[in-house]
């Protein structure tokens, strides 16, 4: 009987994060605004990054420049629960196509913070990074245009 209620939890807890990975990527779909990004420790000025946008489906991340050019694209798929919330994207266009790339997310009403690291460096742990760590982290507003 402790068996069964233990498989039984187990099956209800792993169903419980497929939900709660299910309706973040419910809620990153649309298109976002990037309002920050810092590479390798060093942040962007704003006029690098004005009019950048990211637009997720359900399966894609496509980021483009102020003038619709795309920059890079990525399939991903998300994991973790809680504070550990992991993402994985894998570049389909742009520069390093093919390439994997590992980190984590928080979503938090219309923002959205990611950090990752280029294929070579060690995933993020937390939503800053350092010089040399071949990491990246973005912060994105929801769009409200149209």
């Amino acid at each position: 009987m402790k068996l069964h209620l233990v498989g039984l939890s187990l099956a209800v807890g792993l169903v419980c994060v497929g939900l709660s990975r299910a309706e973040d990527k419910k809620s990153f779909v649309g298109t976002w605004q990037v309002v920050a990004c810092e590479k390798e420790g060093n942040k962007e000025a704003p006029d690098q990054i004005k009019g950048r946008t990211v637009t997720i489906t359900n399966d894609r991340i496509t980021c483009r420049d102020a003038s619709g050019k795309v920059l890079h694209a990525a399939t991903y798929r998300l994991s973790g629960t809680g504070d550990s919330k992991m993402i994985t994207m894998t570049l389909t266009e742009g520069d390093n196509k093919g390439q994997t790339c590992e980190g984590i997310y928080k979503l938090d009403g219309d923002t959205l913070s990611v950090c990752y690291a280029e294929q070579g460096g060690a995933t993020p742990k937390e939503f800053r990074t350092a010089a040399g760590s071949k990491q990246c982290c973005l912060i994105l507003k929801r769009s409200t245009e149209k």
